[in-house]
Parts: structure tokens; C-alpha cells; sequence
């Protein structure tokens, strides 16, 4: 059985994002208000734009997609044509074409602060985070060797305020399910959960056979929180 993981939105970046533009646009306008010659601002905000056009060499950090700019294609392409139609008005846009290029590396600081502002916004730790809203939260059986169950949500939210994540020995998990031939550890799913608002976290959580255990599965990590109360009842 598979599980699909919801599209959501991601806060930190979002604010970061909008303060990278916020400098490039003061940049811009400080540039185009000293310039003595002016180009038109339309013509200079799309030399800009496509001066951030360049070879970059690409890699994940902490789980985010990082680019390093290496060759300016961008300024190339605008030298090229703009020479090309007229010489003397290269020197009127070549500002606007380099800086949209340095910009890169505005993204690329941006990119490399969203996990530690991501860190100040949202505590990875905390189960709650992943299991913020549950007013609609269902459980289903995810495998034929349990019986149906039914979730107790406010057991689940009452247990879930002082629930840590625990460290589990998965490989110890399938040893004693091979011994004991137990065919699934965590037979039910949970549904209609969502993470905390803005952190652009997708996690399927399973529930254990005994609705005291649960594995939270994100797209990179696994965190297992153990209960005192069972958060499942007898259901049909």
C-alpha cells in the first residue's frame, strides 16, 4: 500500500525569499536613480532578469535545494545581442546584467539560512509538530493481520502534549517479527492529520498494534513517539 504526501507551504523559505527580493529591488533602484544615463526602466529590469541566468552547479543541503552560479549565460546572451544592435548602449544595461548574476549568490544564502530559520520556527523534536491538527484525524487498517480499530482523538491529543520522540532499533523490530512471526508491527495508518501550518512538513504517521506506538514517516526520516494510553478502541 502506498501513501501519498500532500502538498503544503513552506514558511521560512517563503520569508526569505521575499526578503532576497526586497534587496534586489533596493538594490536596483538605488543603481537606476544614480545612474546618469538613464536606459529605460522597463529594458533594465529585464537586463537584470536575465543576467540570473547562468550555469550553476546544483546539491541538496539539510533537505533543501541548493545552486551555485559558476558562468554568467545571462550577461553573455545580453552582451551578445546587445552589442550586436548597438555597441554604445552595452555600457547602459551592463550594470543591471551583473547584478541580476551576483544576485545567484543572494539566493544561494537564502538557501543555505532556510533550514536554520526553519530550526528557530519549528522544533523537528516535537511529535506535535507533525501531528498539529487532528480534528479529522481517522485510523485504517493498512494490514489484513489486525483488527479494525477506531481512534480516540482527544486520547490522542491529550497524549500527544507530553509524547517525545523515542530512538527505535528497526532492525531489532524485523528480528523479533521474524521469531514471533508477526506480520506487522504497525498495522494501521492515520489520515486527515496535517503537520504545523507553514512548515511544509509531510509525514504519514502508522499507528502500533497495541495504539500506543507510533512511527511518523517523513519524506527523508522516520520518529517514533510511544504513549501511555492506547489512542485506538474497539471499532468495526
Amino acid at each position: 500500500m502506498s501513501y501519498d504526501f500532500e502538498w503544503s507551504w513552506n514558511l521560512p523559505e517563503i520569508i526569505l525569499l521575499v526578503f532576497a527580493y526586497a534587496i534586489l529591488i533596493t538594490i536596483f533602484t538605488i543603481t537606476y536613480k544614480k545612474q546618469s544615463e538613464k536606459p529605460h526602466i522597463g529594458k533594465a529590469l529585464l537586463a537584470a532578469l536575465v543576467g540570473i541566468f547562468s550555469f550553476s552547479v546544483n546539491f541538496q543541503f539539510q533537505g533543501y535545494p541548493i545552486s551555485i552560479a559558476i558562468l554568467p549565460l545571462g550577461v553573455g546572451i545580453l552582451y551578445f545581442f546587445i552589442k550586436r544592435r548597438n555597441e554604445d548602449r552595452w555600457p547602459l544595461y551592463r550594470r543591471y546584467a551583473w547584478m541580476g548574476f551576483v544576485f545567484n549568490y543572494v539566493f544561494l544564502l537564502t538557501g543555505l539560512l532556510t533550514p536554520l530559520l526553519f530550526d528557530l520556527m519549528y522544533d523537528k523534536n516535537d511529535p506535535t509538530t507533525y501531528l498539529a491538527q487532528t480534528d479529522e484525524a481517522e485510523v485504517h487498517l493498512s494490514h489484513e493481520s489486525a483488527e479494525p480499530q477506531t481512534l480516540h482523538i482527544e486520547r490522542l491529543e491529550k497524549e500527544l502534549e507530553n509524547a517525545q520522540i523515542e530512538e527505535f532499533d528497526s532492525m531489532r523490530w524485523h528480528r523479533e517479527a521474524e521469531d514471533r512471526e508477526e506480520k506487522e508491527r504497525f498495522p494501521y495508518v492515520l489520515s486527515g492529520v496535517q503537520a504545523e501550518s507553514g512548515s511544509d512538513l509531510r509525514a504519514v504517521t502508522f499507528v502500533e498494534k497495541d495504539g500506543k506506538g507510533l512511527l511518523i514517516q517523513t519524506e527523508e526520516d522516520q520518529f517514533y513517539v510511544r504513549t501511555e494510553q492506547s489512542v485506538l478502541e474497539e471499532g468495526e
